[in-house]
């Protein structure tokens, strides 16, 4: 379909679910990347993002 140029139909208008606020600094990056652990349980990965509703 993309090298014919067609596109599926979208109805409605596009939801946007996060605002990056640019002026906040980026929290620290703990693990520096490097997702590869020496032995098992040694580097566990979490992520606590929360959508927040629009009031």
């Amino acid at each position: 379909m993309r090298q014919m140029g067609l596109q599926g139909m979208v109805r409605g208008k596009p939801v946007k679910i996060t605002t990056s606020d640019r002026a906040r600094p980026c929290p620290l990056d703990r693990v520096n990347r490097q997702f590869r652990a020496e032995r098992p349980n040694a580097l566990w990965v979490s992520d606590f993002s929360v959508p927040q509703q629009a009031a």
